[in-house]
This record gives C-alpha cells, structure tokens and sequence, in this order.
C-alpha cells in the first residue's frame, strides 16, 4: 500500500518547484479524495455543576462513524468516565457540509470548577467504525460549573 503522505510530499514539492502538469493537478485531487475521512470540526462542551454534561459534536465525513465515544479524566490521569453511544449525527442547518450530534451524559461526583480549586477534566470524543476503530478524535479540557444571573442578585 502506498503511503498517502509521501504522495502529498511529492505533489507539494512539485508544485512548489513549478514544474507541474494537468496530470499532477488531477493526481493532487485523487489523493484528496482518497485521504478524505471522517473529521471532528467542533465539540462544545456544556458542563453543569450537579454533574451533567452536554457535548455538541460537529463532524464531517461522518457517514462511516457507527458510534462516538466520551471519555473524561480527571487532572492526575484518573479515568472517570468512559461511555459509547449509537452515532445520530444530522445535517447542521446552517451548514450542509457538516453534520451535528448531541451527547448526554453525567458524572456522578464531578468536582466543581473554581477559583480556588480550578478541577478542571481532560474530555476525549471520538468517532468510532463499526469495529469499534477510531476513525477521528479530539481532546479539550472541560470544566463542571454553573452561572446563574438572578433578578434578586441585582
């Protein structure tokens, strides 16, 4: 199997050079479209202070993802939270390209983010295939913690 990678090199390199021809341009889109594969774009993590969490997934590509997968560590690499779920992903409205999906969960104790204990947790969603293979995944820190603006608070 050849090594997509170095095809890109390859191509780049030519182009940079500028001795490239129809061929390359049309080997350049080839490869793009033989290397495109399933993406996160964005993850929005909504985290309240009793523990539930909401993690808004945009993907592309993502027809092939069976399932995604949450998993959440605390600071000193404590595993606390490790969940799969069916894949719903929907075409996002406001931009066809991509697709949306929401996940739901909770921590049963999540510590509460602070400033004078920032706990903060390290959060990796992942898009898996039917065989359970990681297909894309991202990481972000997330934190638990609720604001509220009451009218009596002024």
């Amino acid at each position: 199997m050849r090594n997509i990678n170095t095809e890109f090199t390859e191509i780049h390199r030519v182009h940079r050079n500028r001795k490239f021809s129809v061929f390359s341009v049309i080997l350049c889109v080839f490869c793009v479209e033989m290397a495109s594969a399933a993406e996160i774009l964005s993850v929005a993590p909504d985290c309240e202070a009793d523990g539930s969490a909401s993690f808004e997934v945009c993907a592309r590509d993502s027809d092939a993802a069976a399932a995604i997968r949450i998993r959440l560590w605390e600071a000193q690499g404590v595993k606390v939270l490790d969940k799969t779920l069916e894949a719903d992903f929907r075409l996002d409205p406001a931009d066809f390209s991509r697709k949306k999906t929401v996940i739901d969960t909770s921590l049963a104790k999540a510590r509460i983010w602070s400033l004078a204990s920032p706990n903060l947790y390290l959060a990796e969603i992942a898009l898996l295939d039917a065989k359970n293979e990681v297909l894309a995944a991202r990481r972000l820190p997330v934190a638990f913690r609720t604001v509220e603006i009451r009218r009596e608070d002024g």
